[in-house]
């Protein structure tokens, strides 16, 4: 299967650099699926599951948080404010995180702080939703 480069950074890592035969994001309209060659295209991110299959055909998932995708001349550039691998979301933070969101929302100190904890309260509550991590 033809392949094309593919670059995940999260604000704090490389999460990936290389090869990369699909991937399929999570967008506002549903999962976005790409493979080589496709046009070129910029579009926005949403929290949820990341799936790529790499030039080895090994499958790789993580979950990542809003961002945005560019596609040009076959190279796929993800950039998100976090990324990881199922297996190493903490629960317990993601708890912590949700609650303390909660609270935020519930004080309603500025429009800029209730939005702020609203994005949180929405990525601790999309990291809940992994499949994976049913462990609470």
């Amino acid at each position: 299967m033809k392949t094309f480069n593919l670059k995940i950074y999260a604000s704090d890592h490389i999460f990936y650099d290389g090869e990369c035969e699909h991937i399929s994001i999570p967008t506002k309209d549903g999962y976005y699926g790409i493979l080589a060659d496709h046009r070129n295209t910029i579009s926005a991110i949403e929290p949820g599951m990341l799936r790529f299959r790499d030039a080895d055909g090994v499958e790789h998932e993580a979950v990542v948080t809003r961002g945005m995708i560019k596609i040009e001349e076959n190279t796929v550039l993800v950039l998100v404010l976090r990324c990881e691998y199922p297996d190493e979301v903490d629960l317990n933070a993601i708890k912590r995180e949700e609650e303390e969101a909660l609270r935020k929302i519930r004080e309603k100190n500025s429009k800029m702080e209730f939005h702020t904890a609203e994005a949180n309260l929405s990525r601790a509550m999309n990291k809940l939703k992994n499949p994976k991590n049913n462990r609470i």
